[in-house]
């Protein structure tokens, strides 16, 4: 091969080695870089992936801390809003207990404010579990607002309220809240809760959700002297019809009610609804 060289460039075989030489050193060469290249990244490349890997760890490392900083807080806030309240020693009723009163116990004012509105916007509390609803207050707040109160529930007096009252009541409207009104007169007043029942338009469904809601009271009302009474006065109560009415005033007339045996054997079936209004 150095002959042919040396003859085809006129070369002598010292040059034509020396070329040989060069070749194969060029060839060395740039037969390394190229390997090079191919199995290691470049100083570039190697410096973008270490800024993402060193990115990814310092994001991995900020998330981190700010949950356990945040939990931390929370922590703290809840240790100091469970200590240091103040109860008195009488329990609270948490349908009129006011904003005063519960900043003496030491409820932060948000708690405040959410137990209040919450009332507002229900009407009154009738359940403990609805406390459970209250935004901002766990269930250890509740449970040891609890054991320091009670839901009293709101009074009805059934033979006070006037028809304007009996419409605040869900399902009662104008015309019917009327007809509580006109069925009470004639009655002299309620003695019984279960006498809603008698008005035309009260379902027993109604009354039961309304109990678990309200208390009732009835209080005072009417009684009618069977000695004294007239005959159309007692025509028009409810529980006694004309036939009843007449026979009544016939007896009473030949000295019969000495006693209650007498009206048992008239009004018969009518008896004990008319019993808590007899007097003799």
């Amino acid at each position: 091969m150095i002959n042919v060289l040396a003859r085809f460039f006129s070369l002598t075989k010292y040059e034509a080695r020396g070329m040989i030489l060069i070749f194969l050193i060029c060839v060395l060469v740039v037969g390394t870089k190229h390997i090079t290249n191919i199995h290691t990244p470049s100083v570039e490349i190697r410096w973008v992936e270490d800024q993402k890997n060193s990115n990814k760890n310092i994001s991995q490392s900020t998330v981190y801390s700010t949950k356990e900083i945040s939990q931390k807080d929370s922590e703290a806030v809840q240790k100091k809003d469970k200590v240091g309240l103040r109860f008195p020693k009488e329990s609270l009723n948490l349908n009129t207990t006011t904003i005063t009163e519960l900043e003496a116990i030491g409820y932060q004012d948000y708690k405040i404010n959410s137990l209040i509105n919450f009332r507002k916007s229900i009407g009154h509390y009738h359940n403990p579990k609805q406390l459970y609803q209250l935004y901002g207050w766990d269930k250890v707040d509740i449970d040891t607002l609890l054991k320091h109160a009670q839901i009293v529930l709101p009074v009805l007096h059934l033979n006070k309220m006037s028809s304007k009252e009996f419409e605040q009541l869900y399902g009662i409207g104008e015309v019917l809240a009327q007809r509580i009104i006109d069925y009470r007169l004639r009655l002299g007043g309620f003695h019984s809760t279960t006498q809603l029942l008698e008005v035309y338009g009260i379902k027993e469904d109604w009354l039961n959700e309304l109990s678990k809601k309200y208390r009732f009271q009835v209080g005072t009302f009417k009684t009618l002297n069977f000695n004294t009474i007239q005959l159309n006065e007692l025509g028009k109560h409810p529980y006694i019809n004309d036939d009843q009415a007449k026979e009544i005033i016939l007896s009473r007339s030949m000295g019969n009610l000495k006693d209650t045996l007498e009206l048992k054997r008239i009004l018969e079936k009518q008896w004990h609804k008319i019993a808590p209004y007899v007097e003799l």
